[in-house]
């Protein structure tokens, strides 16, 4: 087995394990959590009533196309295109 082969088994066996680590510490650490070992500091209660507090409780549109007050468009952000450099006659060889 070559050195390039051998890496890549290592590299393989490496994330199998980190990944059977992470899923063990997602069980463990929800099982803590439902048999009240742990509490959470925020309950979905307290997150609801901050997020509901931080947006005022009014949903706000969402524009796609930037607008000003009472929907009119603003100046468009771009200048035009410049015009085209392109030749009325074919270039030749000379020409370059």
């Amino acid at each position: 087995m070559n050195f390039l082969e051998r890496v890549m088994r290592v590299m393989t066996h490496l994330n199998i394990g980190a990944a059977l680590g992470l899923a063990a510490w997602v069980a463990w650490s929800g099982w803590q959590v439902v048999t009240g070992q742990i509490n959470p500091s925020i309950r979905v209660a307290q997150a609801v009533t901050l997020a509901s507090l931080t947006h005022g409780g009014q949903a706000v549109p969402m524009q796609l196309v930037p607008v000003g007050a009472g929907g009119a468009q603003l100046a468009p952000c771009h200048e035009p295109q410049p015009a085209s450099r392109e030749s009325a006659m074919p270039l030749s060889g000379e020409d370059l």
